[in-house]
């Protein structure tokens, strides 16, 4: 069959013994039978910020036969100065081999950070499994995918990557075009490892003259005993949901402040309702206005009835000591900021029970910083002291502060620092484990705090304001007031109290990227207050049998029991909770649904359900 109309939707396409998905002028999801070979292939264009220009497709067609398929396609990525139009053309043999081929060139001289493919290779398939790597000089070298997160790339100079599938079947990849290399991704809470063309050691951004061609060629194929396996990937028709008896602290929930935004007396009401231990106050102690913000932060902390976390960011090493020195006498005169003689700070006390420093030009915690605020802070206020990165997880991995200097370790996490859509988000909720016990390994036992959590990454401070990538500023997503923003976020807690996290500070209080705006509740608004009304129990482990589909966060304290499931597709979903429901549960679209009950051993249980609305 062969559609030449432009569509743009997902297309199954089959390779030989291989299953895999068109989307989106890409591929993802390459299988062989129940394993996936490779994430996905797809053609990056990073502008001089490292923003990703989406793509205008047109004059796609796709010719699928039973085992092979030829897809051509024309994209266009256009925003500010970029504007590169590239022709692709991607085959599937079938041998199992998958061809992707870009011939681009640039419509006018633009700046860029990177343009070309991409590969994905999938965490729980490839992590810790070992490897051959082709340099582009010729010699091959046996590697594995790291383990914990690698700060650095660990391939370098890469023509060719293969590793084994399963038992007698290798997958190898083979790039031409431009230099490869492979960088962990798990540093930007992706759940892969990625290949691709230009290396990060050459200079950037590198100007891009009118009329520049660029074309690169990445070639998949299976070397074994690949016709012996069967190619079904079918998924059942219900998910099925089991509790262990496997308990985790639920980990304590704060939200962003907006202090420049007063709080109304209905704002408060609403988030003194949600169970929150903490808020969180961005201090830029090199601009003007800093006291005030600290003084808003204090009151606004005090009216919700929480503590305050400050995180403070810190100007140069020159001026370190004064400003700190400064921060601490300013804190000191705010009535409710308690020092470490009068009293400690418990979750439900309105003080301030964390300090967060970092620098402001790196956005990470340098031993010299988090050793001046200790001398400065120490002993005068009974928050804990603490840092890491106020960017990404890749900046702390990467400048590491001795874990002995810390009290509270603090990093950001946003699911689509490289892509936007509802696939990867969910994917990468897989990626909070290993980033976890990568922090361990050079931190210790100190206690993690994932702030804050944003749907979209945030700005750098500082960084130059720029033409939104869409409608929208480019840290707001427009799905922040949704029923699938809800879903991901219990998915979300569920990941993190899993991974050994002991805080997380989930978006803002009020406004586009919050939980509420001054009219209504979005409706992650309850799902935070779901679970904020069993702070201080405990998470049971749950087993999905497709958490892509239907997650689920069993929550218990003093014996009494919250069952949420959720549906993170947009499609409906058939649900089995054996034993705990008998009867099989039909979601709707990014559906919560809220199971109360007690003692869920004893027979007769009564459980009421709510549907979230």
């Amino acid at each position: 069959m062969r559609d030449g109309n432009g569509e743009q939707g997902a297309r199954a396409l089959r390779a030989g013994a291989l299953t895999l998905t068109y989307d989106s002028a890409g591929v993802r999801w390459i299988r062989f039978g129940g394993h996936e070979v490779l994430r996905g292939i797809y053609v990056g264009v990073r502008d001089a910020h490292w923003r990703t220009i989406p793509a205008t497709i047109h004059d796609l067609t796709i010719d699928a036969r039973d085992d092979s398929f030829r897809i051509e396609l024309t994209a266009d990525h256009r925003h500010s100065e970029v504007d590169f139009r590239w022709r692709g053309t991607i085959v599937g043999e079938r041998s199992g081999a998958i061809t992707f081929t870009m011939d681009g060139t640039a419509q006018r001289t633009f700046r860029r950070n990177r343009i070309g493919l991409c590969v994905l290779h999938p965490m729980e398939e490839c992590s810790g499994r070992p490897c051959t790597v082709e340099h582009v000089d010729g010699h091959i070298t046996s590697a594995s995918f790291p383990t914990l997160v690698s700060p650095h790339q660990p391939f370098l100079e890469v023509r060719a990557l293969a590793h084994e599938v399963v038992p007698g079947v290798i997958a190898e990849v083979r790039a031409e075009g431009d230099i490869f290399e492979t960088e962990d991704q798990r540093n930007w809470s992706d759940t892969s490892f990625k290949t691709y063309g230009t290396p990060v050691n050459l200079p950037f951004p590198v100007e891009v003259a009118a009329g520049t061609r660029i074309r690169q060629e990445v070639r998949l194929r299976l070397r074994g005993a690949v016709h012996s396996r069967s190619i079904s990937s079918d998924r059942a028709e219900a998910v099925r949901i089991e509790i262990r008896d496997t308990p985790y602290a639920i980990p304590r929930l704060g939200l962003m402040l907006d202090v420049a935004q007063p709080l109304s007396s209905r704002d408060v009401t609403r988030l003194r309702a949600m169970g929150l231990s903490h808020v969180r106050a961005d201090l830029d102690l090199a601009a003007a206005d800093w006291k005030s913000a600290l003084g808003a932060a204090v009151s606004q902390a005090e009216a919700i009835g929480v503590s305050l976390q400050i995180a403070a960011l810190v100007p140069s090493a020159a001026e370190a000591s004064a400003a700190l020195t400064a921060l601490a006498d300013a804190a000191v005169e705010k009535p409710g900021v308690s020092s470490g003689s009068d009293r400690g700070i418990s979750s439900s006390d309105s003080g301030i029970d964390a300090w967060l420093f970092f620098d402001r030009a790196t956005g990470t915690t340098p031993a010299t910083l988090i050793t001046t605020a200790r001398e400065i802070f120490g002993g005068r206020f009974a928050g804990r002291l603490g840092g890491g990165s106020n960017v990404h997880f890749a900046d702390l991995n990467r400048n590491r502060p001795p874990g002995n200097l810390l009290d509270l370790l603090a990093y950001p996490m946003s699911p689509q620092a490289h892509a936007t859509d509802v696939e990867t988000m969910i994917e990468n909720l897989g990626s909070l484990t290993s980033v976890r016990e990568t922090a361990r390994s050079f931190a210790g036992e100190v206690p993690v705090a994932l702030s804050p959590l944003t749907l979209k990454p945030r700005a750098k401070s500082g960084a130059v304001v720029l033409e939104p990538l869409g409608a929208l500023p480019d840290h707001i997503d427009a799905r922040q007031n949704s029923q699938f923003a809800a879903a991901w976020t219990i998915a979300h807690l569920r990941a993190a109290a899993a991974a050994g996290i002991e805080s997380v500070t989930y978006y803002r209080t009020v406004g586009s990227d919050g939980v509420m705006d001054r009219d209504s509740e979005f409706p992650v608004y309850q799902a935070l207050a779901d679970i904020g009304a069993f702070a201080g129990g405990r998470v049971l482990a749950t087993q999905s049998s497709d958490r892509q589909r239907v997650d689920a966060l069993c929550l218990e304290r003093d014996g009494h029991w919250r069952l949420l499931l959720v549906n993170l597709r947009a499609e409906p979903q058939r649900v089995q909770v054996p034993p705990l429901h008998a009867a099989p549960i039909d979601l709707d679209a990014h559906a919560v649904l809220r199971l109360d009950f007690e003692t869920p051993t004893k027979k007769g249980d009564s459980i009421s359900e709510s549907p979230f609305v």
